[in-house]
Order: C-alpha cells, then structure tokens, then sequence
C-alpha cells in the first residue's frame, strides 16, 4: 500500500467520520458558539485555548470554569484590562513573560514572591489570574502569558485598544492589506508576529495558531476568520513528528508541513490532525510512544491493517 492511502485512511477514520466541528467544546465550556462577534465571548474563547494548551486539563476546566464568577478576571475582559493598565508604570509591563520575577514549582510553591518593583502582589493581574486558576497553579506561566496578551492585544495595539476587542484587532489588520497581492500572507504574518518574544508560548504559539485555525477552517466548520493563510496554521506537534517518523512518512531533513502538503494535497491540516489525535495522551491514546496495537486492532481495524510501522510487525 502507498503510503498516501494509509494518509488517506487516518483522515477518513479519525477526521472525517467524527463531528469535529468545535461547536460542543465551546458550548461545553460557556462560549456561545453562534455569538463569536461579541467581544467577551471571543476573549473567553482566546482563553480557553491558552488554559488547554497550557496542559490545564479539560476535565479541570470542565469542572470549574462555568462556576467562575461572571466579573472573573478570566471571563471578563473589562476587569482584566483595568488590572493591566493599573500597573503600567512598572517594569513588568514591559513583558510579563519575562520581566516578572515572580515563579512557581511544582510541588514547592512560589518560589521568588518578592515583585521587583515592590509590588502588592494581592493588585497584581498576574497573581489574581493564578488565584482563579488555584486548581491547578503551577500554570503560573499561563497567567503570564494571558496578561501579557490582553496588554499587546487590546491595550498596545493600534485596532484592538479602539474597544477592547480581539475581533477588532483580526478586523484591522485585515483592512490594512486587503489590496495586497499577498494579503492571507501579510496578515497571518502579522498577526502572528504580535507574539514575538513571550517566553513559554512557542513560537509561533500554538494556542494562537490553533485558535486562528480552527475559527477558519473547513476542517472545524467554522469561518469566523476566512482571512488567513492556512499553510501558516499547521502547528506541528512533538506526537505528530514522531507518527510520521514511525510510520516512514518523514524522511531525514524533510519538512514537516511541505510533506504534509504532499501526502494529503487536499487539506494537509486533516492529516496533522489525525496524526496528532492517534499519537496525544490527551486524544485516543493508541500510537504513544510506546504504541497500543492491540488497542489500536480493536478500535481502528482498517488503520491497524495498513499500519506500515515495523512496531506493529514486532507486536505481534
């Protein structure tokens, strides 16, 4: 079998025969689906996807985030950009990823709770977003990173600081190249860029690239944002390199998303998708590192029956 219709077979399987259009996971999680103009609903979602990728689990969130308090400095971005401003003359403003001293270790604590510009830490938007997600507080960082963002988002920037509104900053820098030859390219470049030097965010960051991508994409339903170039939105996964590499998909020194693009032409993102949800502790949990084969038989026969890895031929 080639190995474009093993590809093909892990789209259809794992993508095409599941509703993986992103309606229930909003809804799941208090965001109205059919209300993304609204401007608290867009920055909720923008912060759903910073706490899931920031590993803060989805059963946590499930349990906790609708029972947050509607003026939550999480929820609302009104109490959120108040906190920021308030202590723009400080010298963690400048970026909060890396000018806050401030840490935190799993199972120590905090472990330098002395603000350098002597700060109380109770009037700190960073501390007061780690409060609201006390469940799991070791994700300091993503506090940091949701402060930095609503600061270079809907404070510093040109469009967003107009109304406090992340659609207001897509809208925006859309308008700014709609006569260009290359208009998706500039304007997911841009946007992109907005997150240039934030420590713990990737770059380019994942939570952005994947929130961008599932709001215009055919893979997720959705066209909220239908301005993007996609070939900028595949964020490649640590699980998805090593499915290819297992399944003899990659070569040494090819690129990832150029062989995506060849191996499944037609939306080289369903196929990053299928690789990533076979390969995610977090998804179907069969094609780990250590692979499930006998798990992977029973549930996706037609996958195991193609399945080309010489791990499958061992495990038998």
């Amino acid at each position: 079998m080639k190995v474009e219709e093993f590809c093909r077979i892990l789209v259809e399987e794992i993508v095409d025969q599941n509703n993986n259009n992103p309606s229930s996971f909003l809804k799941k999680n208090g965001i109205d689906p059919l209300n993304l103009n609204d401007k608290d609903e867009i920055w909720r979602l923008f912060v759903r996807y910073n706490l899931n990728t920031g590993n803060v689990k989805d059963t946590i969130v499930e349990k906790h985030w609708n029972k947050l308090l509607e003026n939550s400095i999480l929820k609302n971005r009104k109490v959120l950009l108040a906190s920021v401003r308030g202590i723009k003359g400080y010298d963690c403003y400048e970026n909060f990823t890396s000018k806050c001293p401030v840490s935190y270790k799993k199972n120590e604590g905090f472990t330098n709770v002395v603000c350098s510009d002597s700060m109380n830490l109770d009037s700190c938007p960073v501390m007061k977003v780690t409060e609201e997600i006390k469940w799991h507080r070791q994700h300091y960082k993503i506090a940091k990173i949701i402060v930095e963002c609503a600061k270079r988002l809907l404070i510093e920037d040109a469009f967003g600081s107009i109304e406090g509104d992340l659609n207001s900053v897509i809208l925006g820098t859309t308008s700014k190249y709609k006569d260009h030859p290359k208009a998706k390219m500039k304007i997911t470049r841009e946007i992109i860029s907005k997150f240039d030097n934030m420590r713990n965010f990737g770059s380019p960051p994942k939570a952005i690239v994947w929130m961008l991508s599932d709001l215009c994409s055919p893979v997720h339903g959705l066209s909220h944002w239908p301005y993007f170039d996609l070939s900028q939105l595949s964020p490649v996964d640590t699980h998805v390199k090593r499915l290819m590499k297992r399944f003899g998909l990659l070569a040494a020194n090819e690129n990832i998303a150029e062989k995506l693009q060849e191996l499944y032409p037609e939306e080289p993102r369903k196929l990053n998708l299928a690789l990533y949800k076979l390969g995610a502790e977090a998804e179907l949990k069969i094609c780990r590192k250590t692979p499930d084969c006998g798990k992977c038989k029973t549930n996706l026969p037609r996958i195991y029956d193609a399945c080309p890895s010489e791990e499958k031929k061992l495990s038998k």
